[in-house]
């Protein structure tokens, strides 16, 4: 099961950033999901939250995958832009994810958290 779940994991960020509406397929029906410290039941919930929120773009940093028992502990973080153009904001974010094979891929728990906002400059060492 390891072998899919990176790709399963990246089309999850793809779908929130491009197309959120469908966002809810890849969850659990009772999924238990918080959200910056504020709890959701379900990718249906998710998906209605998302769907009020400014558009985002995921720039996945580091991926670790751990196979534990009958499903998958995944710890995803990078950076986020949040809206568009002049008024969008950049974020560091974490992501905690437990997926589990239920007739397909599904994410049967996340806890998705802004972590910091990082300057938007390079920095160079010469």
């Amino acid at each position: 099961m390891s072998e899919t779940v990176e790709p399963f994991i990246k089309s999850y960020y793809e779908t929130l950033d491009k197309n959120r509406s469908n966002i809810s397929v890849q969850f659990a029906d009772d999924a238990h999901i918080v959200w910056n410290g504020n709890p959701l039941s379900g990718g249906v919930t998710l998906a209605q939250m998302y769907g009020t929120m400014p558009e985002t773009r995921h720039e996945l940093g580091s991926m670790d995958i751990h196979v534990h028992a009958n499903s998958v502990i995944a710890s995803v973080a990078g950076k986020v832009r949040v809206g568009s153009g002049r008024s969008s904001n950049l974020f560091g974010f974490h992501e905690s994810l437990i997926i589990q094979n239920l007739n397909g891929l599904k994410f049967t728990s996340s806890t998705y958290r802004y972590i910091y906002k990082p300057r938007e400059t390079a920095v160079l060492f010469g």
